[in-house]
């Protein structure tokens, strides 16, 4: 008996579909001036480093430049399946070009501005595909010169990265590492960035109040994160690039991930979720009381929730770190309780894509000497942790810094 269907028929479908596809606008997230200000912005800085080409392979800056977002950049894959896709911008070009195997021509149209895009046809033979990269750059002019890679990103991995390298400097090029270009571009967020992150901390306050009407004793801690992640996806969020929390215990275990275990009266539950729009991470941590709350737990949550107060006070635009810092510690001191610290501190927030949302800039108030200063458009998380952690998204503005969620910035308790 035959197997053989209509071919011709399949075919057709097939083609139909494709055309249907290709017909949708693509989701992209920014207007089109903003995408080249932010190419320019590049290039300006590629120019103050003296650098002539870059070559973009981290996730969240080939997404900031052009909009393309995958959910795998094979990282952690097979050896025969090398991570290819890579941004390349001159410092002479307003034009960028993209390089990305055919697999990926559908959701380059879905995701993407690009129009330049060079597609490998094959990319398990990684040598030819790296002949055809170096190849199509030299063709351009844009080799030789001095090229800037960027060394702290875990995409591509460490194998790929040194064959890149080789065949870049065979090319004639003088590999510069580039991984805080673009990280600095990005430290200062545009209102449609802004926006996005105060929807994402609007999510994660929903996601919050699904997780406290959800634990009770009995119920284990994934059970917990599930009726979370429904609120926020339900809400409009997406899937956050680190694990959202739910843990039983304090900050000592606030790296774990979300398991079996049950809960029960008298436990302190730790929740810390980003919501997440087009990518932009906003997050909020609160730590939750299963029963009646001790008196101490309340009051050491209380102080460290008022902290957000005195950091919103003080951070304006330009105001130094250090002095920030100072406040935070005076107030710490003054209220007895600075040498029950965990950690006190942020980093900046925004553009993420998994494994982390840990932006580049740290701010740690215990830094008696840190450097740098705040300034208008930046976004970054504090945490003010004495145990039980107090965490809430802030942005910083011309005439001081305000948090986002409206949830109160204490130890919440569940009734058992």
């Amino acid at each position: 008996m035959s197997t053989r269907g209509d071919v011709a028929a399949m075919r057709a479908l097939i083609a139909e579909h494709n055309e249907k596809l290709a017909a949708e606008s693509p989701a992209i997230a920014f207007s089109a001036e903003e995408y080249r200000d932010r190419l320019s912005a590049t290039r300006t800085a590629m120019s103050e480093r003296g650098i002539d080409v870059l070559v973009v392979m981290a996730p969240d800056n080939m997404c900031y430049l052009h909009g393309y977002a995958s959910r795998w950049y094979h990282g952690h894959s097979p050896t025969v399946w090398p991570s290819v896709a890579a941004t390349v911008v001159h410092v002479d070009s307003d034009t960028f070009v993209h390089f990305d195997s055919l697999g990926e021509r559908g959701l380059l149209q879905s995701t993407s501005i690009a129009q330049d895009i060079h597609f490998f046809a094959v990319y398990d033979d990684h040598e030819s595909v790296l002949a055809s990269f170096v190849g199509e750059l030299r063709a351009r002019g844009w080799l030789p010169g001095r090229v800037g890679v960027e060394l702290w990103s875990h995409v591509p991995n460490r194998a790929v990265s040194e064959r890149i390298e080789r065949v870049l400097t065979e090319g004639g090029a003088s590999i510069v590492d580039a991984t805080s270009l673009l990280r600095a571009v990005r430290g200062i967020k545009s209102a449609q960035e802004v926006a996005y992150i105060e929807e994402g901390a609007r999510i994660a306050d929903i996601g919050l109040e699904a997780a406290r009407d959800a634990i009770r004793p009995g119920v284990t801690e994934l059970e917990v994160w599930g009726a979370m992640m429904h609120a926020i996806a339900k809400a409009g969020g997406e899937p956050a690039a680190i694990h959202e929390l739910v843990r039983v215990g304090s900050i000592e275990e606030g790296h774990a991930i979300a398991s079996r275990r049950k809960i029960a009266p008298g436990d302190y539950v730790v929740v810390d979720p980003c919501g997440v729009v087009n990518h932009y991470h906003g997050n909020t941590s609160r730590t939750f009381y299963v029963g009646e709350p001790p008196a101490a737990a309340l009051e050491l949550t209380r102080i460290a929730g008022a902290a957000f107060d005195v950091l919103c006070a003080v951070a304006k635009d330009g105001t130094p770190v250090d002095d920030v810092n100072r406040a935070l510690r005076e107030f710490f001191v003054d209220a007895g309780i600075w040498d029950l610290r965990a950690w006190v501190g942020g980093y900046e927030l925004g553009l993420s894509f998994p494994p982390d949302w840990v932006g580049e800039f740290v701010f740690t108030v215990e830094d008696e000497a840190a450097e740098g200063a705040f300034k208008a458009g930046m976004v970054t998380n504090f945490e003010s942790i004495f145990h039980l952690p107090v965490l809430d998204t802030i942005i910083y503005e011309p005439d001081g810094a305000r948090a986002l969620s409206r949830l109160p910035r204490e130890l919440l308790a569940v009734p058992c």
